[in-house]
């Protein structure tokens, strides 16, 4: 069976039926959860305990996209749609609104809707499933009527843009074509090549940018059972870990498609900007999970802290907890604050479903060796030299601009003074020949280049020589 592990986005479902029992006495979480219990979601925090937010049709719930700490998105059928539905009218992707909830308040806004004069469900829009940036701060999906394009929202402007008028769809299915990611390398499609026969055989991936620029269109992956992940290494990068038709397991990278022996190391599960705080998860196997698996949770220095039983263990937004198990109502948590130990939170229900709590990445970890080196930009002799999670610095007399996107001609927001250290939240993106990193200095936040013919124009450290 192909499987696709890109960044897990895993609930819990618990059935059964219960009243309304008291709020647990234990030590709770920081970080708020998100239910879903009947047709209703439902907000639970220290402060105010179980709180209904909204409530969702469910004869229109379509599905649930993947949940920043700040806001969460859900698509609902048509009127037109969830009728034909219900009539065994229609097939394929349906036509669909999207609508973005504030998880504070729970005030929903309507950001992509339906065309007025649109007469059937036959002439409105269909959308594949919302995918967040890496970041929170947009949202990517592929809508269309006859052909997928790919739009882009600005959450903090409140505005859309079509950036790509058509993706070419990437199976017999038709479009929209669906984002199977939005990962730091870019919008993530995976291309499905078939036989005389018409059965799927061997993925090939194609990136694209948030502007619409095509990053990446990598050749397929030739393994036994077309299984794979895509990982973080040491380094920052991500790439394909798969095995291949002998046994053997490969990484590819996702910018070059260079493809070279998989290093001995560890693989884990880490909250996706929190490298160097997150809990780690690290999986019993690497390629298939059982129901009540036993997984390792580790410190960010990898020290073993303890050992949970559960099936898709979830990690919380800020990376120091860990949601492993559930009995009934009663879910348990382990914590990495000063007083550690694991602790549990009486639910108001037996029967309900955990939202994503916070989203993760899978790493491949080798004791702070490099996995694979000299990796540059195409028309660059530069390596990168940077990596995601860690801080940084400007180097020479010159200050080193942050722009909007990763274009020399995009918006400068502002600049990181020379010698000024910064933070890589994630990238790069190459583009003009140039290495672009997503950077946070203070409250400036935005892409800035490591450098160009040949010359670095930031190191990796706060401080000191460059090795």
């Amino acid at each position: 069976m192909k499987r696709l592990l890109v960044i897990i986005l895993a609930g819990l479902v618990i059935g059964g039926a219960a009243g309304m029992p008291d709020r647990s006495s234990a030590q709770p979480p920081a970080d708020p959860m998100f239910f879903f219990h009947g047709d209703a979601l439902w907000r639970w925090t220290e402060a105010d305990g179980f709180q209904e937010i909204a409530t969702l049709p469910e004869a229109q719930r379509y599905r649930f996209a993947p949940m920043t700490s700040a806001y969460l998105v859900y698509q609902v059928l048509t009127e037109r749609a969830a009728q034909d539905a219900t009539q065994g009218v229609g097939g394929g992707t349906l036509p669909t609104n999207l609508w973005l909830m504030d998880t504070a308040t729970g005030e929903t806004t309507l950001i992509a809707g339906q065309p007025a004069d649109a007469t059937s469900s036959a002439m409105e829009i269909a959308r594949g499933a919302p995918q967040w940036s890496p970041d929170g701060s947009r949202l990517a999906w592929t809508e269309g009527v006859d052909e997928s394009a790919l739009v882009v929202y600005d959450v903090a402007a409140g505005t859309s843009a079509v950036v790509r008028e058509v993706i070419p769809s990437q199976t017999l299915t038709g479009t929209p074509a669906d984002i199977k990611d939005w990962t730091q390398t870019g919008i993530l499609f995976e291309r499905v090549e078939y036989d005389e026969n018409y059965l799927p055989f061997n993925a090939g991936f194609t990136f694209y940018g948030p502007d619409g620029s095509l990053i990446a269109e990598l050749p397929p992956i030739a393994s036994e059972e077309n299984a794979y992940y895509l990982i973080q290494t040491e380094d920052g990068r991500e790439r394909f870990l798969f095995m291949d038709a002998d046994g053997a397991w490969l990484v590819m990278d996702a910018l070059t498609g260079e493809v070279q022996p998989a290093p001995g190391g560890t693989m884990t599960r880490a909250a996706i900007g929190m490298a160097d705080t997150s809990l780690r998860l690290d999986p019993p196997v690497l390629m298939d999970g059982t129901d009540q698996a036993q997984w390792d949770v580790t410190a960010p220095d990898g020290r073993l802290l303890t050992t949970v039983s559960g099936n898709y263990p979830l990690l919380s937004p800020s990376g120091r907890q860990v949601l492993y198990a559930y009995n009934g109502p009663t879910l348990s948590i382990w914590r990495s604050d000063e007083e550690g130990g694991p602790y549990t939170l009486e639910t108001p229900w037996q029967s309900f479903a955990v939202t994503v709590w916070g989203i993760t990445t899978y790493r491949l970890e080798r004791g702070g060796a490099q996995v694979i080196a000299d990796i540059h930009c195409a028309g660059s002799v530069l390596p990168f030299r940077l990596r995601g999670g860690s801080p940084s610095r400007v180097l020479g007399d010159s200050p080193n601009n942050v722009r909007e996107t990763y274009h020399l001609d995009s918006a400068v927001l502002g600049q990181i003074p020379a010698g000024e250290t910064f933070d890589v939240l994630a990238g790069p993106q190459c583009m003009e020949g140039i290495a672009w990193w997503y950077v946070r200095y203070g409250d400036l936040i935005g892409w800035t280049a490591e450098g160009r013919d040949g010359e670095y124009w930031l190191a990796p450290g706060p401080s000191g020589p460059v090795g």
